[in-house]
């Protein structure tokens, strides 16, 4: 479980790096067509482990 942290109870403020969802930071993501398997999430870039996927 991981917690992101409120704008107002966080002393960085919006230099906060954990506000990914308060900030819309997502991962880039796409959807594919996969031969006989059909449509397909894929990611454009490298997800590294523990990384958060919105």
């Amino acid at each position: 479980t991981q917690t992101e942290c409120v704008l107002d109870h966080c002393s960085t403020g919006h230099k906060c790096g954990n506000q990914r969802m308060q900030q819309g930071v997502q991962a880039a993501l796409a959807l594919d067509s996969t031969p006989g398997k059909g449509i397909a999430l894929m990611a454009d870039d490298l997800i590294e482990k523990g990384e958060f996927v919105a």
